[in-house]
């Protein structure tokens, strides 16, 4: 019809243009319905082989299972190292080979359960346009439509009716068929995890024969170096200082080859360490599904969240890692060139007699030929076991970036479920009355003896140095507080008063409020270094430390809103005001000192007491002072109000005081509400945002 009605003139333009769209479509949906039912076709044939094909693979890794027996590699200690090596790369090769497969099955399995939504999704739409299509079929043929054309649109919403049809039966049987694909994935999933399991085994087996046989093999370069350094005693200097040469290479050698088993341990403890998470983030997610926002979940919670290793040791490993690429790098390159200075033997050891005389040059060129030969042994070796160590090297990156991946991910999900779940109940006459003897726990005897048996350890001169600075300090707080007084003597004189004198009060201001935070820093420092530190050492150490910076701001806001301080002498604060905040700052620093120790031990010993009553308290005392302090910080002075008409002139933050005043204040109360009534986890984390 479609090539007839091309040559025939009998249709008008229009009318030969919309024939030939009708005759088209009806060719398409006609290929539809054939596409459909191959696809139909081929749906009913998986169910029974993909059902068929699982019982086999099942049955197959059964026998495998059974006729299992201790995992056993191709190689010895007497195979030859090159072939060690290729062998323990084949098998990596192979083992992330089944991983790739393994990894697709699983996205295949994931797509698969979600499958069957859109599938009916789709049967749905489908069935709704075969009623529209049947509503067109019923409705009276028009008076001013043409018969042919007429015609040719009844083709196409008939074909278009049966291609709907035929991908509806197709839908259908890809729903049947779904879970013996399902099934199918599943067993494909289990065979790529026995055989990555088989595989894991013989890598870690082949890659604990090759780093003996490194080590063997530095062994005995360092052995056969030591005893030609021995033998050769007595000769010429030239002869002994290449002799120490060769025996420093065999030390870097054996160093390189010791480092070998160190990066393997950790790339294998990263893999285990990140599966590990990983089960556990979906059994809490899982967890999370089936018992809602419930008390005992926020508790769990909790634990998981203070039991995720820091990320900022992810960093230092990191830094670590590029820093030694570089250096090992940088060393194989000072090899090659060495060895291709070596590659003439006779013109390496003449460059060593030039300076000889000929007869003594002629008596040691047959040792220093044995030696540079040795040498050339050694380079090579330490080429290619350098070229080793940056591939492995760089195998642990993957493996870390996976691990920190993990890890981000678990601590997001568990930083936005915390905020909104309740870790305690509301706290009863009961808890309060066992907060002395749950707070005696933190002051038993024997857990501050091994704080200084910690402090006992003899302190780097760093750390001394910072003693000493500390203690000149505290010497000179008398002398820097005269000085920083009279910086204020000459403001407003129009001779002597410059920006300079305003720095040099700052100056002397940070130099005040720097001896308590560096105190901190140094005995944290000296906790943390300690080779007697305990886990009650460590945590006290990471209180100091993060607590120090913060100790820094408020002796800072301290000093500078004492009596004639920078604030009142440079910046014109009102003295009363300043009065007030210092005292606010110092009533703050005496009640956070404590009570930040209290909650972070508790913390960290015990989430059952610091998410209870004596925690919710120490979160009560630290917020309650601050609110006050942000009362006072916010307050009008003297010279403005809340009024728009006087606050005008002051800008847009005093015009707009009355609105934000409420809600500064306001935070650290609400968020004590938080506290008090069980959310104490979203209390601490949105103060310290």
């Amino acid at each position: 019809r479609i090539n007839d009605l091309q040559v025939s003139t009998d249709q008008d333009e229009q009318s030969q243009s919309r024939l030939l769209e009708l005759y088209r479509k009806t060719t398409r949906y006609l290929e539809e319905v054939r596409t459909n039912d191959a696809a139909s076709d081929a749906f009913i044939g998986s169910q029974k082989s993909d059902t068929e094909q699982a019982i086999y693979i099942r049955k197959k890794l059964d026998r495998r299972k059974q006729q299992q027996s201790a995992v056993t590699v191709d190689i010895t200690t007497q195979t030859p190292f090159s072939v060690m090596e290729d062998y323990l790369f084949t098998e990596k090769a192979n083992l992330e080979a089944v991983k790739a497969k393994l990894s697709d099955v699983e996205q295949q399995l994931t797509l698969a359960a979600t499958r069957p939504n859109r599938i009916r999704q789709q049967l749905v739409e489908a069935i709704h346009n075969q009623e529209d299509i049947t509503v067109q079929l019923l409705q009276p043929l028009g008076e001013s439509q043409q018969p042919l054309v007429a015609e040719a649109n009844r083709w196409m919403l008939k074909t278009q009716q049966s291609a709907l049809r035929s991908k509806i039966r197709r839908l259908d049987q890809e729903l049947l068929s779904r879970p013996m694909l399902i099934d199918l994935l599943k067993a494909y999933k289990a065979r790529h995890t026995f055989v990555a399991e088989q595989l894991e085994k013989r890598v870690a087996s082949a890659q604990q024969l090759v780093n003996r046989q490194r080590q063997v093999v530095a062994e005995k370069a360092q052995a056969a170096a030591e005893k030609a350094q021995h033998e050769l005693e007595g000769k010429p200097p030239v002869v002994q200082q290449l002799a120490a040469l060769n025996a420093a290479l065999t030390d870097a050698l054996t160093h390189l080859t010791s480092e070998f088993e160190r990066v393997t341990q950790r790339i294998d403890a990263a893999k285990r360490e990140n599966d590990q998470i990983a089960d556990e983030f979906r059994s809490v997610r899982k967890k999370l599904d089936i018992g809602g926002f419930g008390l005992a979940l926020g508790q769990l919670l909790m634990e998981k969240k203070y039991q995720l290793p820091e990320l900022g040791s992810f960093r230092k490993r990191e830094a670590a890692r590029a820093e030694r690429i570089a250096e090992v790098g940088l060393q194989k390159l000072r090899y090659s060139e060495e060895y291709k200075q070596l590659s003439s033997l006779s013109g390496y050891v003449g460059q060593l007699i030039t300076a000889q005389p000929e007869k003594e040059a002629g008596r040691i060129r047959g040792d220093l030929e044995k030696l540079a030969v040795s040498r050339q042994h050694l380079l090579e070796r330490l080429i290619d076991l350098s070229g080793a160590y940056l591939l492995l090297l760089s195998a642990l990156e993957p493996s870390e970036q996976a691990l920190l991946s993990t890890i981000q991910e678990y601590q997001s999900f568990l930083d936005r479920h915390l905020l909104w779940i309740r870790s305690g109940p509301i706290p009863s006459l009961a808890d309060l009355q066992a907060v002395p003897s749950q707070l005696a726990g933190l002051i038993a005897p024997a857990r501050w003896s091994e704080v200084a048996t910690a402090f006992t350890t003899q302190p780097p001169p760093v750390l001394v140095l910072g003693l000493l600075i500390v203690a000149v300090l505290l010497w000179k707080t008398k002398s820097m507080g005269g000085l920083l007084r009279q910086t204020g003597a000459n403001i407003g004189s129009l001779s002597k008063d410059s920006i300079a004198v305003t720095f040099h009060a700052l100056g002397l201001t940070l130099l005040l409020a720097a001896s308590l935070p560096l105190l901190l820093v140094v005995l944290g420092w000296q906790l943390r270094i300690s080779p007697q530190a305990t886990d009650f050492s460590n945590v006290i150490s990471h209180w100091l430390l993060r607590s120090a910076m913060l100790f820094f701001g408020f002796g800072m806001l301290q000093v500078m809103y004492q009596p004639d301080g920078l604030a009142v002498a440079h910046f014109h604060v009102e003295e009363s005001r300043a009065r007030q905040l210092h005292r606010d700052v110092g009533r703050l620093m005496v009640i956070f000192l404590p009570t930040s120790f209290t909650f972070v031990v508790m913390n960290h010993f015990d989430l059952a007491i610091a998410s209870g009553a004596a925690g919710r308290l120490c979160v009560a005392l630290v917020l309650i002072p601050l609110a006050v302090f942000f009362y006072h910080l916010t307050a009008p002075g003297q010279n403005e109000s809340d009024s728009s008409q006087t606050s005008y002139q002051y800008g847009p933050v005093a015009r707009w005081r009355r609105w934000w005043r409420p809600l500064v204040v306001a935070i650290p109360l609400v968020a004590t509400g938080f506290a008090l009534i069980g959310y104490t986890y979203a209390a601490v984390a949105h103060t310290i945002n």
